[in-house]
């Protein structure tokens, strides 16, 4: 997880002159991770103030425990077999990068009575209902929870497939009865992750790959 420097400054006489340099790579570094930032300068007797407001991955982090601990004990309750996909996992192995949503695939189908018990006990949080999404990349079925603001996207596996480029037609997702996991411990939880590989293998796969997926790839490669 990354966690905000103070900006690199010098002295000269009473004066605090911050670090061009060292500002300007820091900035573009606030940048490529979080996004979004706002920072102002106010100049008082011939002193800097720095003052940066950002949204932090701190907050980040905070919403996704909260939301873990709403959903794990619920999908715990079914007894379902699942596993931690997409950019969240990546945020969990380390890698800096946007936390938007949780995405997690339940080894189960939409049409399974416990799936549909399942989401009668979420319904209350719930914010798009079951729906079946295609486009260039995946054909499956899904659906959203939202809890203390953080988006929880829900997919279960026996209905969801990607496009295969070579067969120019959609096929599973995952190639196995289950996929390789790596439990990985994210707060107090230890949660079943998607192994890198397999991550890097189906990001691979995607027809159109934004900048965070090749991102992701990139740096996955390196913790392998």
């Amino acid at each position: 997880m990354t966690q905000c420097k103070s900006v690199p400054c010098i002295f000269s006489g009473r004066s605090l002159l911050p670090d061009i340099s060292a500002l300007a790579k820091l900035v573009q570094r606030i940048n490529s991770i979080v996004g979004v930032f706002v920072y102002s300068i106010h100049l008082r007797q011939s002193s800097f103030v720095i003052v940066y407001v950002m949204t932090v991955k701190a907050e980040e982090h905070q919403k996704a425990k909260s939301a873990l601990k709403f959903i794990v004990p619920i999908i715990e309750k079914y007894k379902f077999r699942w596993v931690i996909t997409g950019g969240f996992a990546c945020y969990v192995y380390g890698i800096d990068r946007l936390l938007t949503d949780i995405d997690i695939d339940l080894d189960t189908s939409k049409d399974s009575s416990e799936f549909k018990h399942f989401m009668k006990d979420v319904e209350s949080s719930i914010s798009q209902p079951l729906e079946h999404f295609v486009d260039e990349n995946y054909d499956n079925y899904n659906f959203e929870l939202i809890y203390e603001d953080q988006i929880i996207d829900i997919c279960p596996m026996a209905d969801l497939k990607i496009f295969n480029q070579d067969k120019k037609t959609y096929v599973p997702f995952y190639q196995t009865d289950f996929p390789p996991i790596e439990f990985t411990d994210f707060e107090d939880f230890t949660l079943p992750l998607l192994s890198k590989q397999a991550i890097i293998n189906n990001k691979e796969m995607l027809t159109l790959k934004d900048k965070w997926q090749i991102r992701d790839i990139a740096e996955l490669r390196k913790l392998l």
